[in-house]
């Protein structure tokens, strides 16, 4: 066999070798199951020893509530503050992630956080927190996965009764009523913006809350 012939079929090897390695990893690294169950399904969130555990559960949790009984410019707050951009990409926002890369070799520091509400969703359901490139992968296959199969409507109000504002204060209407004493539907413009401010780091801010020093 002469030496092109051997680059030739070499290249072909290589080539059918990531065609499988990514056909495998579209079928075992990515939860179809779970995504599809949630299309009518819910997310319970246990904290045990401070640390919050999801799991999917197809009855509706006590403090459960859906997209349409949640205030609208609370939603729109917090779309806005998390991830502008959610209703236009498809589960990774490319021009931040590549924007953060920029900035991170202009900085010369570790790249900043530019997952999406879709990211961060992939990894609390389905991923380990530790950081490193395998997961990061993971977590932006997953969320493209769940953007094609959710809707944006189902994305947002899963989020949006899992996510944390404040120690043991899971979900927005468990906040609304923790801070305000109202229901998650009658939140106001002012106190739509208060939440979404504590969602970078809802401990802190929400001993800043109770110091009354925000």
């Amino acid at each position: 066999m002469s030496p092109k012939k051997k680059k030739i079929l070499l290249f072909s090897l290589i080539l059918d070798a990531i065609i499988v390695a990514l056909v495998l990893f579209y079928f075992f690294a990515i939860p179809h199951g779970k995504i599809d169950e949630l299309k009518d399904g819910y997310v319970q969130v246990v904290v045990v020893d401070g640390k919050a555990q999801y799991s999917q559960v197809k009855a509706k949790p006590k403090n459960w509530v859906g997209i349409k009984k949640i205030s609208k410019i609370a939603q729109q707050a917090i779309v806005i503050s998390e991830d502008w951009a959610f209703y236009e990409h498809e589960g990774v926002d490319w021009a931040q992630v590549q924007k953060s890369i920029e900035d991170s070799i202009k900085d010369g520091k570790k790249p900043r956080g530019a997952s999406t509400i879709t990211q961060q969703l992939a990894k609390n359901l389905f991923l380990s927190p530790e950081y490193s490139f395998v997961r990061k992968a993971r977590e932006a296959v997953i969320a493209h996965t769940m953007d094609r199969k959710l809707s944006k409507d189902k994305i947002l109000e899963v989020y949006l009764n899992i996510v944390e504002f404040g120690p043991g204060i899971y979900g927005i209407d468990a906040a609304a009523r923790h801070y305000f004493g109202k229901t998650a539907a009658e939140l106001s413009a002012k106190e739509a913006a208060f939440l979404a401010m504590l969602l970078p780091s809802p401990t802190r801010y929400a001993q800043s809350f109770k110091d009354k020093e925000l």
